[in-house]
């Protein structure tokens, strides 16, 4: 009888690991998401080496890592969509932002990665890409 007990509480513990697992990768999926969203529906992106803030036209969005937290800031109120509460500790969040060669003022394309460390100490990294449309109009 012990050794099924044994067998059993084996199981379970794989499987809330594979559980955890699958749901940080979740969060860390609509996160990005959700910037790719707010990229594609923004006036203007810019990075400035810590901080994206995106522009759609009403109260700027900022993205920026602060106590190993992903913070999205907007219309001045911060909440942190990434962080150790989630299991997830943010080690570094790059950007690239590409301008159009004939309107230097209108993003083409930002791309996005993030930087993260799991419960079990495994780094991720995952990144996005995404094109504001409104300036892909001409």
């Amino acid at each position: 009888m012990s050794a099924i007990s044994i067998v059993i509480a084996t199981g379970m513990k794989g499987y809330e690991i594979s559980n955890n697992a699958t749901e940080q990768t979740q969060l860390i999926r609509n996160t990005l998401e959700r910037i790719s969203r707010e990229i594609r529906s923004a006036d203007e992106v810019t990075w400035n080496g810590t901080t994206l803030v995106i522009n759609p036209g009403s109260s700027q969005i900022t993205y920026t890592i602060s106590s190993s937290q992903l913070l999205y800031t907007k219309s001045g109120s911060s909440v942190s969509l990434l962080g150790p509460d989630d299991g997830i500790t943010v080690t570094n969040m790059t950007a690239a932002v590409s301008a159009n060669a004939d309107a230097p003022t209108k993003t083409l394309l930002v791309k996005v990665t993030l930087n993260m460390t799991d419960l079990s100490g495994n780094d991720i990294s995952m990144n996005i890409s995404a094109s504001p449309r409104k300036n892909l109009i001409n």
